[in-house]
């Protein structure tokens, strides 16, 4: 996973070193190659093995097709390539070239629907010259937030796990889900930004001079910030699922609500800490909260997690933004009904590797007890 966009990884942080044993595709089950267990191997076979008799000492069999249980077998990186690329089969692309400049991104749901999930609209240059003033304004904490924005350039899951426990001793599957959700939610954003091709601060004026290197893709949607609010609106439904005897998943709203807000914060401070930065302005931030918003919605649907799925519009021109100010619009968003077939129809739970993967997850917290 090394690579994506900066992340590095999980590698660097906290001393974890990665996913350590879980290969990533390296021979020997994660253990580092040695060309002499494979001279070994060759001289042990010539000496134990008679030539010319092998046969097939047991029947073949197969699995049901699609069956979801050998995953548990798999290395982490191949489920993360299998699921997302079950996220990203229901979608599609689009830029309009209108008056303002517009991109939508559209579910593909049954009977040939397609349905809007965001529309992004993208601000003309006079609104990022009036924000330029609001970034050089956050120039005075910088100080007192270097520190978290240097730690911040690498994924924020320490963060993340300093709310709630996760740790790959522990919680393997859940972490599995959140580099997935980083995974859908980074390749969404950078599609935006490919399309939106704004600049950032530092193109703008000599004075804003940022601490850290400044990205060479565009400045909007923020990519911290889609990826911040994605962990917040995800993980905490995630944490307060439970699985039946029957496959039927329900979530309490009170451990969910516990998370959320603590998780909220977190992404606003990570989300504002960008601009302090000086690589982003706060329309940035606004876009990657509501864009991460609908894709959070989508992915908990398709892990098959209860909760209802909103269309978005990103635009700047009515909010009126000084400052990053989030916005939880989801009653004010139409909602995407399964009803009308605007959604994708779900694979039964035993051919599913997104639902193998969520219910994975959320075994690892339902034993425990929560106030």
């Amino acid at each position: 996973m090394a690579g994506w966009g900066g992340w590095g990884g999980w590698g660097g942080w906290g001393g974890w070193g990665g996913w350590g044993g879980s290969g990533g595709g390296a021979p020997g089950n994660g253990q580092p190659f040695d060309p002499m267990v494979t001279d070994a191997l060759m001289r042990s076979r010539d000496g134990t093995v008679l030539q010319n008799t092998i046969d097939v000492k047991f029947k073949p069999q197969h699995r049901e097709m699609g069956d979801t249980v050998t995953m548990g077998q798999w290395e982490a990186l191949i489920r993360f390539n299998t699921a997302l690329f079950e996220l990203l089969s229901g979608l599609s692309f689009s830029v309009s070239n209108n008056s303002s400049g517009s991109a939508t991104l559209t579910l593909e749901g049954n009977a040939n629907t397609r349905t809007p999930l965001v529309v992004m609209n993208r601000p003309d240059p006079a609104f990022f010259r009036d924000q330029l003033k609001v970034v050089a304004g956050w120039a005075e904490v910088r100080l007192d937030r270097s520190s978290e924005i240097l730690v911040q350039m690498r994924p924020q899951v320490p963060f993340w796990s300093s709310v709630a426990h996760m740790h790959p001793a522990h919680t393997p599957k859940t972490l599995e889900i959140v580099e997935l959700a980083l995974g859908f939610a980074s390749i969404a954003c950078m599609r935006f930004k490919q399309a939106m091709a704004v600049t950032r601060p530092i193109d703008l004026s000599t004075e804003i001079q940022p601490i850290i290197p400044t990205p060479s893709h565009s400045a909007y949607p923020s990519g911290h910030a889609t990826e911040a609010y994605m962990i917040a609106y995800t993980l905490p439904s995630l944490l307060a699922a439970t699985v039946n005897s029957a496959g039927v998943v329900a979530v309490n709203a009170n451990r969910r609500g516990a998370y959320e807000d603590q998780l909220k914060a977190q992404a606003k401070r990570i989300a504002v800490n960008r601009t302090v930065a000086g690589v982003h302005f706060p329309i940035d931030s606004y876009a990657g909260s509501v864009l991460a918003q609908s894709l959070a919605e989508y992915f908990l649907y398709r892990l098959g997690i209860p909760g209802e799925v909103h269309a978005r519009t990103v635009n700047p021109f009515a909010s009126g933004l000084d400052d990053f100010k989030p916005d939880d619009a989801t009653q004010a968003a139409p909602k995407i009904e399964l009803a009308d077939d605007q959604l994708p129809s779900l694979a039964p739970t035993k051919i599913d590797p997104l639902r193998w993967m969520a219910e994975r997850a959320i075994g690892e917290w339902g034993g425990w007890e929560h106030a």
